[in-house]
């Protein structure tokens, strides 16, 4: 939240359409305002009221005026009063125009600071709605999928319902989530995949699995065409962790089109570069696709992820101003390219779990030589541990020892549009997170054939 000059303002309130955006719920937005007053609730939530001058919605939609405001009973205090003549100027025009604003965290100190006809320019607002009797359509997302009359399932190992064929994306804990407990049949899955999995998955699993490691995990290779009765699949490389791969179904068990599911993917510039690659066999780009079952982790935010150079550099500097060692919490799989290359370049003495060492080796990194944690020597300066859930990185959050890198192996809602902008594709289903019916439509339009 920011003061902006007059220029700024208008280039910014320019950006807004009220009645636009009152169609396209649940999305982040930038907004120019002119405070009311601030107030807290009777649950002790802080709110900034702001005006715009106009109602936000088309004026003559019903709901337009009471979907913004916290209702006058759930009014607990005023931190800030509103202006005489501002409050004036709201009762003549009529309290639809004000607009309630949830504020948390550090921003509840600047709205402090702020005094009433001041003009704010609020980023990456985002507008939602609960508890209420107005049905605003949400699309939650498919973490298991089922095709096909239940003929295959796609990261989805529950034992209730039964498929006759099981696909596995790649082999993070999230997605093998299960398949411990689960009595299922082969599954397939990239070929690399296949030769993580044993690193990765429970002895015991192992030991009680019905035929051998390598019959039950059946890999397939990249790019490669594969036929099954009524269905064939491709795999795609998905430029994520190591072995994690898109499938691409075709065939009679899908009339209206092929089937995409990304899986977790990152849309960078050299992932684009191969798919618009006449390389390929059957290129997705020539495939009509009925429906893309996507990767949306980032798509609700503004968020620029650093190339995976910049990273290096970030975490080779971090490590130079530490005097002690530099903790690296991450879960069981993945960011395998960025550790080697800050192994490669610094050198330094590294202290990996014992299972990401064996991927490192499988993929034929230098820190798959390492020595074993009980053989070194002297203390690590770089040691990477396994992160089961988030607590770990909340407690050094809390402590103040948190490095923040804005990096992912996700892909930017940037690289999203770029990535849909080069396939023929009808529907969209969200795989990571919940997103708003009105933006998968506006995706839907990314199409080469809308």
């Amino acid at each position: 939240m920011q003061q902006l000059d007059l220029i700024n303002r208008v280039e910014n309130a320019s950006r807004f359409d009220s009645t636009k955006f009152y169609h396209q719920v649940l999305t982040y937005f930038d907004l120019l305002a002119q405070v009311h007053s601030v107030i807290m609730s009777e649950k002790g939530n802080v709110f900034l009221r702001v005006w715009t001058g106009k109602t936000l919605g088309p004026k003559n939609h019903p709901l337009s005026r009471k979907l913004f405001r916290l209702p006058e009973n759930g009014i607990g205090e005023e931190i800030i009063a509103p202006d005489s003549k501002i409050d004036q100027a709201v009762s003549e025009l009529g309290y639809e125009h004000l607009l309630d604003i949830d504020v948390y965290g550090e921003h509840v100190e600047t709205v402090k600071s702020l005094s009433s006809g001041d003009y704010v320019v609020i980023t990456n607002l985002h507008y939602s709605q609960l508890n209420s009797g107005v049905q605003i359509l949400t699309i939650k997302p498919a973490k298991s999928v089922s095709l096909g009359a239940n003929t295959i399932a796609i990261n989805h190992f529950k034992s209730d319902i039964r498929h006759k064929y099981y696909f596995l994306t790649d082999a993070k804990e999230n997605h093998r989530l299960n398949m411990e407990n689960s009595a299922v049949g082969k599954i397939f899955c990239s070929r690399l995949t296949a030769q993580i999995l044993p690193y990765v998955l429970s002895e015991e699993y192992i030991e009680n699995l019905p035929t051998s490691l390598e019959e039950f995990f059946q890999p397939l290779d990249i790019s490669k065409k594969y036929d099954f009765p009524e269905f064939s699949v491709t795999l795609y490389d998905a430029n994520n962790c190591p072995g994690a791969v898109m499938f691409l179904f075709e065939g009679d068990l899908f009339p209206d089109g092929a089937v995409l599911y990304t899986g977790d993917f990152r849309a960078d510039s050299m992932f684009l570069q191969r798919f618009s690659s006449d390389n390929l066999p059957e290129s997705l780009e020539n495939t009509r696709i009925s429906k893309i079952y996507l990767d949306n982790t980032y798509l609700g935010k503004k968020l620029k992820i650093l190339k995976q150079s910049e990273v290096v550099e970030h975490v080779l500097d971090v490590v130079k101003n530490c005097k002690g060692t530099v903790t690296i919490p991450l879960f069981d799989l993945g960011f395998e390219n960025v550790l080697e290359q800050v192994f490669t370049k610094s050198n330094l003495l590294f202290e990996l779990p014992i299972a990401r060492r064996m991927i490192a080796k499988i993929l034929g990194n230098q820190l798959g030589v390492l020595q074993t944690t009980q053989n070194l020597q002297s203390k690590p300066k770089i040691k990477v541990v396994c992160m089961k859930n988030w607590k770990m990185r909340r407690d050094y959050e809390m402590s103040k020892q948190l490095v923040n890198i804005p990096y992912s192996e996700h892909s930017s809602r940037i690289e999203i549009c770029k990535f849909l902008e080069m396939l023929n594709f009808k529907e969209i289903v969200p795989i990571s997170a919940a997103s708003s019916a009105s933006l998968l439509f506006y995706l839907r339009k990314l199409s080469k054939k809308s």
